[in-house]
């Protein structure tokens, strides 16, 4: 059909190294999900923190590192709109912030905030958020360049 296709892979690697641990390719028209313990198989996850995007908060890769003895770090998105919005809906206020940190640099004024919520018990009586899952994260970051006119720019992670 004359379209070329450049490779996509998708990586693990030691965050404290720097190290490539392994890599595989996603099949063409496949997507990275099938990838994830494909890739992670060959790998011992016994008290291993894996911290993966949104696109990997899926129940099965939570199960799958659980049964292989791991511990995992996802950020929920809109992929998963109903476990967001849960978690949203915790009294966030009333949580308070555990930590706050702020800094100058490269044109900008930033701040960051963290809020932890242990979910055992689950602090909504709803249940189970989302398999093997021991606390909810909040991270706040507000952003402004520091030229003039800049304006505050906020990011909310969970």
């Amino acid at each position: 059909d004359g379209e070329v296709y450049l490779p996509h892979l998708v990586s693990v690697l030691d965050q404290s190294s720097g190290v490539v641990l392994g890599q595989v390719q996603v099949e063409h028209k496949s997507s990275e999900i099938a990838a994830f313990t494909t890739l992670l198989d060959s790998l011992d996850l016994s008290d291993v923190l894996v911290t993966a995007d949104a696109l990997h908060t899926h129940r099965g890769h939570a199960d799958y590192l659980h049964a292989r003895g791991g511990h995992y770090l996802m950020t929920i998105k809109a992929n998963q709109p109903r476990l967001l919005a849960r978690i949203r809906a915790l009294p966030w206020t009333d949580i308070g912030v555990a930590a706050r940190e702020r800094a100058r640099g490269h044109g900008r004024v930033e701040s960051r905030t963290i809020s932890v919520v242990s979910l055992h018990p689950c602090p909504d009586l709803g249940g189970e958020y989302f398999p093997h899952a021991a606390q909810a994260i909040k991270l706040v970051r507000r952003r402004r360049p520091l030229r003039p006119g800049g304006r505050w720019k906020t990011v909310t992670v969970y």
